[in-house]
């Protein structure tokens, strides 16, 4: 529940404004493929999911399950650096799995 919950809110909040109110703070706005707005909310659902799935590591209550669902999501989180990186456009894997989202750091 509560990762759908966090799922729908930055989904809506980058769908509908560009941006989460975290993102807006640091100046960094989400943007389509297209590059003439914001992604669509089904774009911006996909785009999330990988990045909260990863930090839901506490959920079961069992001790070895939550320390494994710990490293995979520093697993995801390491690959999406890694893949920015190797990325000529800069795009974690996440952002091509949503269609090709990216994300712009607004200077002005």
């Amino acid at each position: 529940l509560t990762s759908g919950v966090m799922i729908a809110w930055l989904a809506l909040w980058q769908a509908k404004a560009g941006a989460s109110p975290g993102m807006m703070l640091l100046r960094l706005r989400v943007r389509a493929s297209d590059a003439l707005g914001p992604p669509s909310i089904a774009s911006a659902a996909i785009r999330n999911l990988i990045t909260v799935m990863a930090v839901m590591n506490s959920v079961t209550g069992q001790e070895w399950v939550d320390n494994l669902l710990s490293l995979v999501g520093l697993a995801a989180y390491a690959a999406i650096g890694v893949s920015i990186a190797k990325s000529p456009t800069h795009q974690g894997f996440h952002d091509r799995l949503a269609g090709g989202t990216y994300v712009l750091h607004r200077v002005h």
